[in-house]
């Protein structure tokens, strides 16, 4: 059966993503609904683990694919489903540096 794993620094990602916005914005329903849209959006690149933009430029499998209009969720299809490498804002500069030595 197919599933969704993530790297160690995409729990991270997220984990910041919900403690900015739950607790920085003070918004913790906002930050629930948010980490809601992205385990949707996770099951929708298990089924369709071909969807998004391939970045050949970092790795030969490696794909975006966006969340709302200010979030970018990268990953790669595996044998067994799919492995979420990290999950950023759109506004951050992306680099070779953000996927080393990530697994």
């Amino acid at each position: 059966m197919a599933h969704v794993s993530l790297t160690k620094a995409a729990s991270t990602d997220l984990d910041e993503l919900w403690n900015y916005i739950a607790i920085d914005r003070d918004n913790p329903e906002a930050a629930n609904q948010l980490i809601d849209d992205f385990s949707e959006t996770f099951e929708q690149l298990l089924r369709q683990p071909g969807s998004g933009q391939l970045l050949v430029q970092y790795s030969p499998i490696l794909r975006r694919f966006p969340v709302r209009k200010n979030y970018v969720v990268f990953y790669e299809p595996t044998d067994d489903g799919i492995l979420i490498i990290r999950v950023l804002h759109a506004a951050r500069h992306v680099s070779l540096e953000l996927f080393r030595d990530i697994r």
